[in-house]
């Protein structure tokens, strides 16, 4: 017999009480915490080491950790990712994928930690003594790229827990490091980046620990595992793009003035803050879409969503930039007005984001390398011409530039993709 509308109703209203997030909706709202919490962990830490270091030190220290993010991007030679994919599929391997792929990653971050410090005698003068700095860029680079490649193994294993703390460590002991200099009454940039470079260490030594423990990782290496890294190379690109996007622009700015640099990277941190709440959407939607046997209308409702989200973050952005010169001091009012010209680029991101998704989704994943050669390239090239002529504002511009060229990249792609299957189909 039929059910009645009302029993109908009964039936939809019962189904709803007795709902439980699945694993992935769980994994997914875990992982949002994660990230809150990180995000508000290097808020903290940034605002704290701005208004300890003042302008110039500051720009000077962000500066240094530029150039090694962008080395450390390089120096995981996209292993991370193969980390990820080959002991997702064979959980049993991956001691062994740890152990063969620290054999290439230790290598790899002393040559790039080493080419970094070289390019760091073409800085301005730091007032700091060239030891210290020399040491902190080579556990910057170390740090940062053991905690990507550590956090995936984790992931790999489908334990959010543990790839969330993997990624919250570094920040946690960077914070550490401020709070114990304020304690002490450290007064020299010298002195901070020793208690930096000891934060870098501690975390390095406890996350090794922590995953040797877990995970497992046998003592001993059968050679560079050369295979890998040239699966990696994809993932490298990537991730280079990524950071010369984010990171080329400080140590242009640098040339000029210090404080430039300091001033651009709280306006960029300040973004990327507002951007949280939308990345954490797109992290739990692509894996719902990827399941959708017909992505597109899904796509268009939540791409126009996100827009809106990004939108609506704007214009917090640009009324919450007001309380920064109040909070750091005169100092920094020309990072309010950086807050506000960079508050619309997430927009621009989450086309870009959307495109890219596209292209995979219907199998042309190799297409993202391209996309990611053109945005990096054009990134850099825009930065070195309009910053050296306009200063800030022409990062700001280079910046906008580089997201719509890499837009117009992908829509392309996207479109020939359009035409190749509507003469396939004129041809059946």
């Amino acid at each position: 017999m039929t059910p009645t509308p009302q029993k109908q109703g009964g039936l939809r209203l019962s189904a709803l009480s007795g709902w439980r997030p699945g694993a992935l909706a769980r994994a997914s709202f875990e992982l949002t915490g994660w990230l809150l919490l990180r995000a508000a962990i290097q808020v903290i830490t940034i605002f704290g080491l701005a208004k300890f270091l003042g302008p110039r030190d500051y720009g000077a220290f962000i500066t240094l950790l530029a150039i090694s993010g962008i080395a450390a991007s390089i120096a995981g030679l996209g292993l991370p990712s193969v980390v990820l994919r080959d002991g997702s599929r064979q959980p049993s391997k991956l001691p062994f994928l740890l152990r063969q792929i620290l054999s290439a990653w230790w290598p790899s971050v002393f040559i790039f930690a080493i080419g970094t410090s070289a390019i760091a005698y073409t800085l301005p003068p730091i007032e700091a003594s060239w030891l210290p700095i020399h040491f902190m860029i080579l556990m910057e680079v170390a740090s940062i790229s053991m905690a990507e490649l550590l956090a995936r193994a984790f992931q790999a294993q489908q334990n959010t827990r543990a790839y969330g703390a993997m990624h919250i460590g570094l920040p946690l002991a960077r914070l550490a490091a401020l709070t114990i200099a304020w304690l002490i009454g450290v007064n020299d940039f010298t002195s901070w980046l020793y208690l930096y470079t000891v934060a870098n260490i501690s975390y390095m030594g406890i996350a090794s620990w922590w995953t040797r423990s877990k995970i497992g990782w046998k003592s001993g290496s059968d050679g560079l595992p050369w295979t890998m890294i040239r699966e990696g190379i994809p993932f490298t690109t990537a991730g280079i793009s990524v950071r010369l996007q984010t990171e080329y622009n400080k140590p242009l700015l640098a040339q000029a003035a210090f404080a430039h640099a300091g001033n651009f990277n709280i306006a960029q941190r300040a973004v990327d803050l507002i951007s949280l709440p939308v990345l954490a959407v797109q992290e739990a939607l692509w894996p719902r879409l990827y399941a959708d046997a017909d992505h597109r209308r899904r796509l268009l409702i939540a791409g126009l969503a996100l827009m809106l989200m990004s939108l609506t973050g704007a214009f917090v952005l640009i009324v919450g930039a007001q309380l920064v010169p109040l909070v750091l001091g005169d100092d920094f009012r020309i990072a309010a007005d950086l807050m506000a010209w960079l508050a619309f680029l997430p927009i621009l991101t989450v086309v870009r984001n959307i495109g890219t998704f596209h292209l995979v989704a219907t199998g042309r994943t190799r297409l993202l390398t391209w996309v990611y050669v053109i945005g990096g390239i054009s990134g850099v090239t825009l930065s070195t011409l309009l910053i050296s002529r306009h200063g800030l504002l022409g990062s700001v511009w280079a910046n906008y530039a580089t997201e719509a060229i890499s837009i117009i990249t992908v829509s392309f792609f996207v479109r020939s993709g359009k035409k190749s299957e509507k003469n396939i189909k004129e041809v059946k």
